[in-house]
């Protein structure tokens, strides 16, 4: 069975935010990775920009990228399985509270957006976009940087 952990950064679309989500922690399984290799096709066949769907299962946190990084780099992680590491991660990743999560599929690409609890729109989080050839290997992955 398939199942790749991500870690991506998050920036929120107001410059001035603070105390909001800076990474995002999820699973993806096999259902999921056909869920979005099948919607990316819908969205290149149909000449659509984005497609989106809403998705539960997410850790955000304020834990930053450096934090994150340096977490992964320790032994005691890199000897441990897919499991251990993704509760290392959750444990050094406070959760944050937000609205529901989406998964916005493109036809090469995909990123999760949500917004903190109680904060409109002008609060977008957005994480960067995970080009589909990620969902080819099961490899836990942490991406901070966006695909031009």
């Amino acid at each position: 069975m398939f199942n790749k952990l991500l870690i991506l950064s998050a920036d929120c679309i107001n410059e001035f935010a603070s105390e909001v989500p800076q990474s995002v922690l999820f699973s993806i399984d096999s259902a999921l990775a056909h869920r979005i290799r099948e919607l990316a096709v819908y969205v290149k066949e149909n000449d659509l920009y984005v497609a989106e769907f809403f998705f539960y299962d997410c850790h955000w946190s304020e834990t930053s990228e450096e934090d994150i990084k340096e977490l992964m780099a320790q032994a005691a992680y890199l000897d441990s399985d897919s499991t251990g590491q993704e509760k290392m991660l959750r444990d050094v990743m406070p959760s944050c509270r937000t609205e529901t999560t989406s998964i916005r599929v493109m036809k090469e690409s995909f990123h999760l957006t949500t917004v903190p609890r109680h904060c409109g729109d002008d609060m977008m989080i957005n994480t960067p976009r995970i080009q589909l050839a990620e969902l080819e290997s099961n490899a836990t992955a942490l991406i901070t940087k966006q695909y031009s």
